[in-house]
């Protein structure tokens, strides 16, 4: 929406005011994400998040209602990218949609100066220890979830080709080849 031009927020009807040389584009978003144009054809009615269904076990910290609506969200599509603003909670958001999927091992793929963020944030929103991917622990970091101690790992961009690829040459079709 951002990109086309003309366009305006209109927040008390929480709709967009796109203007009409754009209903090409408004129709290709339609078809991708719903919603319809209203009976004037002057605004995009953006449908609502849903609600959240149930409650998420393990959970330590409440959600806002929004983010509840972000998590159903999650749930719902199951790949999703959480663009907030800054500060609205999409870690919160991330943490209860991983909780409410109860899919394990986990790994959290981020910026380096965010790892000891994510490792703070899991202990306070779901009580969850987690473990932060090292040069140290290269060789034995897996051990530690077929132990059971931990089933959240977080690791940095840079790293991830020190923990999950075997090397760069290509495969006989052209693939990278991960390890387990």
């Amino acid at each position: 929406i951002r990109e086309i031009p003309g366009k305006r927020w209109d927040n008390p009807t929480k709709t967009w005011r796109l203007p009409l040389s754009a209903e090409d584009r408004i129709n290709e978003l339609i078809e991708k994400y719903g919603g319809q144009i209203s009976d004037n054809g002057t605004n995009w009615e953006v449908p609502e998040l849903p609600e959240l269904k149930a409650e998420i076990p393990g959970l330590k910290r409440p959600l806002y209602p929004y983010q509840g609506k972000g998590v159903q969200y999650c749930i719902d599509k199951k790949r999703v990218i959480i663009g907030d603003e800054p500060g609205l909670g999409k870690t919160s958001q991330a943490i209860a949609a991983i909780l409410a999927a109860d899919k394990w091992p986990v790994l959290i793929v981020c910026p380096s100066s965010l790892k000891k963020n994510w490792q703070k944030e899991l202990e306070i929103v779901a009580g969850e220890k987690s473990m932060i991917l090292e040069p140290k622990i290269k060789k034995s970091w897996h051990s530690f979830y077929k132990a059971g101690i931990c089933r959240v790992f977080i690791v940095n961009y840079e790293s991830l080709r020190t923990f999950f690829v075997l090397n760069l040459n290509k495969d006989t079709r052209g693939q990278v080849k991960l390890k387990d």
